[in-house]
């Protein structure tokens, strides 16, 4: 694992190259993936009951082998969409460090397999960062990539517009979008480009995380050929390991894989600088504060009424200012 993740500094990272991808075995709610969390919480329902309109284990059927839904309709599909955005958003912890990690760690394209805006809404929590976050089924463009602005792309789509890869009809949709230059002009250059492509949160004895990298693989111009036949996952991994995309695989836990890359990244010197904004506004508040207390000493000392007026107004501007930053923190 440390000589890929040196590797990974040296060639990917350090020159620009390499792109993470966040599969959705990373979004965990208690010990368990997302999917199966917010499965246990819907209601049983009898089969000759007739709910046509509840969202239940009737009507959006999961199956726990392959990790896919499926639903009665679309309506049904639309409202488990509502559902999932509200669980999503009760349960997810934004201050896990493992986010400020990932904002810090110098990525240029992260392209997310979560259903929402997690990442988003975790990266807009901090300063010293930008960040530009678009989605698959709604932004037909991206801006180009780059360090100093990171694309957060969700490539299967978000339940904010009810638009998400989530069925057996959904991944057919998606391939065939992809073969049919739907994607962005940009996310394509930078999958062309990237020597390294790193996954996180991936099970990769599900079919559609095969395919996936196979959709992937067509982004890079090669006369390599082969035909893949019944074999093992291992066996499969590799053949897509020798072909022309250097796949870095991540064995075990992916947060302890980020903690590790974060430290080699430290110890590189080539973390992002980056702040969350609590801290910031905290410290903000500190430094105005000495500033009061600095001028209150001044108008002790102060004989000239116009100066005197002018260190009052200095006084009760920085209180404003911090004022208005408290409530920015209550908000938080």
């Amino acid at each position: 694992m440390s000589k890929k993740i040196d590797d990974l500094i040296e060639s990917g990272l350090k020159e620009d190259s390499c792109v993470l991808f966040v599969g959705p075995e990373f979004l965990r709610i208690g010990d368990t993936d997302y999917n199966a969390a917010f499965y246990k919480t819907l209601p049983d329902a009898d089969e000759n009951d007739d709910n046509a309109d509840e969202v239940n284990k009737k009507n959006a059927r999961y199956n726990t082998d392959e990790k896919i839904w499926s639903f009665k309709s679309k309506d049904i599909q639309d409202e488990f969409f509502e559902q999932l955005k509200t669980f999503l958003r009760k349960n997810r912890n934004l201050s896990d460090e493992t986010f400020l990690k990932l904002a810090e760690i110098p990525f240029p394209l992260i392209v997310s397999l979560l259903p929402d805006d997690t990442l988003d809404a975790a990266f807009s929590q901090y300063r010293n960062i930008s960040h530009t976050f678009k989605t698959f089924f709604i932004d037909s463009d991206v801006p180009e990539v780059s360090k100093e602005n990171i694309l957060i792309y969700n490539i299967f789509g978000n339940i904010k517009h009810n638009e998400f890869v989530t069925s057996h009809a959904d991944y057919l949709n998606f391939v065939m979008e992809y073969a049919e230059n739907k994607f962005p002009t940009n996310l394509k250059t930078a999958f062309k480009k990237a020597q390294y492509f790193v996954f996180v949160g991936f099970e990769f004895d599900k079919w559609y995380n095969i395919l996936l990298l196979y959709v992937l693989n067509r982004e890079k111009s090669s006369s390599k050929k082969y035909i893949v036949r019944e074999q093992s996952t291992k066996e499969l991994l590799k053949k897509l390991q020798d072909s022309n995309l250097k796949l870095l695989f991540i064995d075990g836990e992916a947060k302890g894989f980020i903690d590790q890359l974060h430290q080699k990244a430290a110890d590189a010197g080539i973390l992002r600088n980056v702040m969350p904004k609590d801290k910031f506004i905290l410290e903000q508040m500190k430094t105005n504060q000495q500033t009061i207390e600095e001028t209150k000493n001044l108008l002790t000392v102060t004989t000239n009424p116009t100066e005197k007026l002018r260190l009052k107004m200095d006084i009760e501007k920085l209180e404003s200012e911090n004022d208005k930053l408290l409530e920015q923190l209550k908000k938080m």
